[in-house]
Formats: C-alpha cells, sequence, structure tokens
C-alpha cells in the first residue's frame, strides 16, 4: 500500500475515494499473496473507512478479511464531543460558523492539524517548547516521538467535510445507517471475524473510554488492550521497554471505569500479546517470496516509497 500527503490538487478526494483506494489496496494484497482474508490494522481517523469498508464487505457476502485491529480509535463519534478540548471543534456550534466559510478554508495543511492537536494539550506541546527551545535556548533532546510528531498529515478539503458529516451524523453506531458505494453495510457487532482494539490510558486526542466504546461496539469477539501511556507513545513502544505497561480484560460489558478496575496489569509493551494473538488467527508459516509484487502489481520501489520525500504543508 503506499501512502502519500494529500497535495491541493487532491483536494476532491472525499471519504468515497479513500474507501475505494483501500479496497484496491485490499484486492493487490490479496492477488500478490494468494490470501482471501487477511489481517487489517488501521490507526486513529482511518478506522470509520475500514470498519465501513469491513461492514460493505459482510453486507455482500465477501469474506475479505481475517482479523481487525484498531489503533487508538473512536467509532462513536458522538463520544468526540464529550472530549476535553478536542469536543470544541467537533460541537454542533463550531460546525455552524464552519459552513459560513469560503469552501476554499476546507482544506487542513499538515500544520494546520498539528497546531489542533497541540491546543489540545498546550502547556506540553505549546509553552514548554516556547519557553525552554525560544526563551532558554535550549534544544530538544532527540525523542522518537518528535520524530514522528515531525512527520505532518493534511487533509483534502472534501475529506474534511465528508468527516464532519460523519461525525454529525454518527451512522456506525446505528445499524443499517452507513452506506458505502451505495450499499447499507451490516451491524458492525456481527462481523464475521474477531477484532483487536487498542486504546491508550493518558491519550488527549481518543481518550480511551471513547475506544473502549469502539471494542463494545464491535460485540463479543473484540479484544479490548490497554496501553499505559499516550496517544502515538503507546503504538511507538517496542518490546523490551521497561517502563511500558498494558491492561487485559475478557469483559467489555462494564463500563469503562469497571472495565479498568477488574483488569490484569502486565510489563512490558502490548505488542507482544497482539503478535501472540494475531498468530492464533493466522495459517501455518511460509517462506517469504523471492521477489516483491508481482506480474500484474509489479514492485514500484524500494520502501518507504517515493511520496515520504515529498515536502508537503
Amino acid at each position: 500500500m503506499v501512502f502519500r500527503n494529500p497535495r491541493l490538487e487532491h483536494d476532491h478526494w472525499g471519504m468515497e475515494t479513500y474507501i475505494e483506494a483501500i479496497d484496491a489496496a485490499f484486492r493487490a494484497v490479496q492477488e500478490i499473496s494468494g490470501v482471501e482474508d487477511l489481517h487489517t490494522i488501521a490507526v486513529c481517523g482511518a478506522a470509520p473507512i475500514v470498519v465501513g469498508l469491513a461492514g460493505y464487505y459482510a453486507a455482500l457476502g465477501q469474506r475479505n478479511i481475517g482479523s481487525m485491529t484498531l489503533f487508538v480509535a473512536p467509532l462513536d463519534t458522538f463520544g468526540m464531543t464529550e472530549t476535553p478540548g478536542l469536543g470544541s471543534f467537533v460541537d454542533s456550534k463550531f460546525h455552524d460558523t464552519v459552513k459560513r466559510w469560503p469552501a476554499s478554508k476546507d482544506r487542513v495543511s499538515a500544520d494546520e492539524l498539528a497546531l489542533l492537536f497541540a491546543m489540545l494539550r498546550p502547556n506540553d506541546l505549546i509553552w514548554n517548547y516556547w519557553v525552554s527551545n525560544y526563551l532558554l535556548g535550549k534544544q530538544p533532546a532527540a525523542f522518537d516521538v518528535l520524530h514522528w510528531n515531525a512527520d505532518g498529515t493534511g487533509m483534502t478539503a472534501q475529506f474534511n467535510r465528508d468527516f464532519r458529516k460523519f461525525v454529525d451524523e454518527n451512522p456506525l453506531a446505528q445499524s443499517g445507517a452507513m452506506t458505502v458505494k451505495g450499499t447499507s453495510i451490516i451491524d458492525i457487532s456481527k462481523l464475521d471475524f474477531d477484532s483487536y482494539v487498542i486504546g491508550a490510558a493518558s491519550d488527549h486526542i481518543c481518550p480511551w473510554p471513547t475506544v473502549y466504546r469502539s471494542a463494545q461496539m464491535l460485540g463479543e469477539r473484540c479484544q479490548f488492550v490497554l496501553g499505559g501511556s499516550g496517544h502515538i507513545q503507546t503504538i511507538v513502544c517496542p518490546p523490551g521497554n521497561s517502563k511500558a505497561s498494558y491492561f487485559t480484560n475478557p469483559d467489555n460489558s462494564s463500563s469503562p471505569e469497571e472495565w479498568l478496575r477488574t483488569a490484569t496489569r502486565s510489563e512490558d509493551t502490548w505488542w507482544d500479546h497482539f503478535s501472540a494473538w494475531c498468530g492464533k488467527r493466522s495459517g501455518s508459516m511460509v517462506a517469504a517470496p523471492s521477489t516483491p509484487g508481482s506480474t500484474r502489481h509489479p514492485s514500484l520501489g524500494k520502501a518507504p516509497g517515493t511520496y515520504v520525500f515529498e515536502k508537503v504543508r
């Protein structure tokens, strides 16, 4: 799969465009690997698109997904309105103001999106650096999360409009309310595969109770895991991290507070737990292919690709 930061000429790309692209990626991986039902991972804002596509496949009676993993991903968008800070940006009154803006303002640049997330924790992500770097002249210490943050992501105008509508309508929380390619998707609690949802204990963008709600929406076949740190730190947390921890509890029926009270705390990163979970839902090990791609889908170049070198702000 190829990822790229959208340019101005891509502003017509909306949610349907991304759904079509992910569907095409599924088909390509199936053809190259020879595997019909794939393990699927979606992070944060990509999750509603992937879950919608999974519901579309199920509505057509197609089994293209073997398991699904969601990182820090709220599916019930009404819960986002209750998030301190972020709730102000998805509130209906704010949307009424946005609707009066010129359409040209719908595009969100990588810099603007980075500022939005920083505004959710201004003391840590704005004033801390302003004092330390600008006033005191200190250089920030090398830190893997800062390197991640430096890779900003923009949002096209049409996707921004589509996502605002998605937040307002909250279709995944209502059976039959979401349509993909003109087809009503099935109730996502009835998807015929196992899912794994990861929340982050100190997440300031997607608070873990809203992500726990996603696990509840996916039904009894969903495993919810709570990582012990923030939105990015929970994901960028390789095995062997002595400071890492996570919580597990097979019962997703209770409140978030009760789930955590009765959960089991484990040391180290959740990645080993996830690897074991994923391994139980995989086939036998096979030899890696001698060359990447296939005749129909030849390799376009070495990882990580060419788009990563584009600077789009």
